[in-house]
């Protein structure tokens, strides 16, 4: 998969959002929930973006339905290639370590970070409107045995994320991997097993789980279906990229009033978790479109675009820290010399220079270490066995 730019593109831009929607909501909260009480500029400009595509930017949860479908799509594509369940075998037995490191190494930092007192999100938070957010983070006593805790088993079986709040997604990223595996080993050389992959989207729908099983059955899809005749149109990849679009910018946050907003025919409020619901469809479709057009994996092939898609589980995991602790603090100090927009630009050029250099750094010494650990685990204890 390493040889599909396009794909570390698109988690590159999926990162982006992420992180640009945290700095959001920490400094302007009423983008993302559209209250015009948190609104910071006084013409409730956050308040009408947020009920219109433009929020497209900033969908952080769209960027993680992308990661968990990329997920579903890279770990069963090779399977799918060779029908090789050595593959799977393979894979699954390198999946914890080689996501242990970087999430290890994240906690410990925030552990250190909180012993020396150097999170300033509280304070800031004061500020920006954003208490009920990012100043609720951090907000305990600190112990060693409940970091370790966390970092080997909380963060992957439990949803635990006290010390990093981003590494909620890990619980859902481990057994999500393991379900596609399964899955898989399990039905990946049956002949009907479309009837199956129908049957797990319908168990799996009110879930993110659901962009594993998806971005699994797209690439059983692409690699099965070499021919796709179905796309080939111009006009197809458009309206199907524009549903991508539609449905990946409705709102996550319930308390918005889509009344009278382009999703107001599909806000069922019936539906449990819908945004994630849309956010996963659209990331699938988003995807399709991107794996059938040309023009877009150029676009999507860039080098910047490629370089970013590299760093981006770095990003993902220390963003958060760099916010809580030198851009609040960064804010903090401007705070009584200049305004809230102008500190708010300086800040957040600073910090996403710094978050880029440090996952830069994060990803070479730390997420390739962790790839090692894999392949080094693998290739002493079960290697031999496989063969």
């Amino acid at each position: 998969m390493s040889k599909l730019k396009y794909l570390e593109g698109l988690r590159g831009l999926a990162a982006l959002s992420v992180v640009l929607l945290h700095y959001l909501v920490a400094f302007y909260p009423a983008f993302y929930t559209g209250n015009p009480e948190h609104s910071n500029t006084g013409n409730n400009l956050e308040v009408l973006i947020s009920t219109t595509p433009l929020n497209l930017i900033y969908a952080g949860n769209f960027g993680v339905c992308i990661f968990f479908v990329l997920s579903g799509y890279v770990l069963s594509y090779k399977f799918f290639k060779t029908k090789d369940t050595s593959v799977l075998t393979k894979s699954a037995i390198k999946r914890y370590p080689r996501l242990l490191v970087p999430v290890m190494t994240c906690i410990f930092i925030s552990y250190l970070l909180m012993r020396v007192s150097l999170f300033f999100n509280m304070e800031a938070s004061a500020y920006t409107n954003s208490d009920w957010w990012l100043g609720s983070f951090w907000q305990f006593e600190e112990n060693f045995f409940d970091m370790v805790q966390q970092s080997f088993t909380g963060a992957f079986l439990d949803y635990q994320s006290s010390y990093n709040p981003v590494l909620w997604t890990m619980t859902y990223e481990f057994y999500g991997s393991l379900l596609i595996f399964s899955v898989a080993a399990l039905i990946g050389k049956v002949n009907n097993r479309w009837v199956f992959y129908l049957l797990l989207i319908l168990l799996f729908y009110k879930t993110y789980y659901l962009g594993f099983i998806l971005g699994m059955v797209l690439s059983d899809y692409t690699v099965t279906i070499k021919n796709i005749k179905y796309t080939n149109h111009t006009l197809t990849k458009v309206l199907l990229l524009i549903v991508a679009i539609y449905l990946g910018s409705f709102p996550r946050e319930a308390q918005i009033d889509l009344t009278g907003t382009i999703w107001n025919y599909i806000n069922n409020a019936y539906f449990t978790d819908l945004p994630t619901f849309y956010h996963t469809i659209g990331s699938f479709l988003l995807l399709y479109v991107l794996i059938v057009s040309e023009r877009m994996k150029k676009l999507f092939s860039i080098r910047i675009l490629e370089n970013l898609g590299k760093i981006s589980y770095s990003m993902y995991l220390i963003h958060l820290l760099i916010l809580g602790t030198f851009s609040s603090y960064l804010y903090l100090k401007l705070q009584p010399y200049l305004s809230h927009s102008i500190n708010f630009v300086i800040t957040f050029l600073i910090s996403i220079i710094l978050i880029v250099l440090l996952s830069s750094a994060f990803y070479k010494y730390v997420d390739k270490s962790g790839i090692k650990l894999s392949e080094f685990i693998y290739n002493k204890y079960f290697c031999k066995r496989d063969k």
